[in-house]
């Protein structure tokens, strides 16, 4: 009876760990890494294309799709993209990037020769049936936030929702299409779009000697308990 127990125990822990590690939905805490977009440059030294990593783009021509010139390389920022938390405003202004200058999910970045960032005022969810970008926002030149939570374009776009392409395993790629439309500023009621493309990292756990810390704690406690229980006895 016993190792009919300790099999059936065995057999759903197995199962449990199967499941958690091709799971398609996306944990608190979990990290999208952002790939750096390579562009690709003419003879004339014009960026023409991004073809690798990650970019964004305004539909400029009005032919509802980001042509390769349309394309502006992103990089990682302080943290990435981390699933579930809400990012500040970070660097925009006129001109281009400073040293000093620096933001959470991208890096800052230039567009028409103003500094910008992208940044999330509700936190991004979701898995491989759609991602909630709904809170994604823009920061650039002197505009606080250019809202870029709906407006989907194109086939198979769901507005406020990404298409996220991910085969449920921590440490493998992944990527991300977004389209929205921009309802203000200077690019009011063109067609914006989102490509991300890096690794899914699972949450961050304490570390070892964080772990340790805890447990001598615990045993502190205990010790003392046990203490006080025997000074009463």
């Amino acid at each position: 009876m016993h190792y009919k127990r300790t099999s059936a125990l065995i057999a759903l822990l197995s199962c449990t760990a199967m499941y958690d590690a091709n799971a398609t939905i996306l944990n608190s805490g979990d990290l999208l890494t952002i790939k750096t977009g390579i562009p690709v440059f003419n003879s004339d030294g014009d960026p023409v294309d991004v073809v690798d990593g990650s970019w964004f783009g305004v539909n400029l021509n009005g032919n509802h799709t980001i042509d390769g010139v349309e394309k502006n390389s992103l990089a990682q920022g302080a943290t990435g993209l981390i699933i579930g938390v809400t990012t500040p405003i970070g660097a925009h202004h006129s001109g281009y990037p400073s040293g000093s200058d620096s933001n959470d999910v991208t890096a800052p970045w230039v567009y028409f020769g103003a500094t910008g960032s992208d940044y999330i005022v509700s936190p991004v969810t979701g898995g491989t049936d759609g991602i909630d970008m709904s809170g994604w926002r823009v920061a650039w030149a002197n505009i606080d936030a250019i809202l870029l939570g709906s407006g989907a374009w194109g086939d198979g776009f769901t507005s406020g929702l990404a298409n996220f392409n991910w085969n449920g395993l921590y440490g493998s790629t992944y990527t991300l299409d977004y389209r929205a439309t921009i309802p203000s500023g200077p690019f009011v009621g063109l067609e914006y779009g989102l490509h991300l493309e890096g690794v899914v990292e699972a949450a961050s756990v304490p570390e070892p000697a964080t772990i340790a810390l805890f447990s001598l704690g615990l045993l502190g406690i205990n010790l003392l308990h046990r203490q006080r229980k025997t000074a009463k006895i």
